[in-house]
């Protein structure tokens, strides 16, 4: 799943789940797998989606 993303490549990941709480297990999953610069925006999609002043941008739906 990472290699696919080019998540593992140098530079800073930023990640987040919907609330706030799932994240933890990607942030450990990044780890392990020798990603170690990991920002979580721990606020979320749940905190993001309440501000009118961030866009959100939607990318190809399934």
């Amino acid at each position: 799943m990472f290699a696919d993303s080019r998540a593992l490549e140098e530079g800073q990941v930023i990640i987040y789940c919907g609330g706030g709480v799932s994240v933890t297990l990607a942030s450990l999953a990044f780890e392990l797998c020798g990603q170690h610069q990991i920002a979580v925006y721990d606020g979320s999609m749940s905190e993001w989606v309440r501000d009118e002043t961030l866009s959100i941008k939607l990318g190809a739906q399934p």
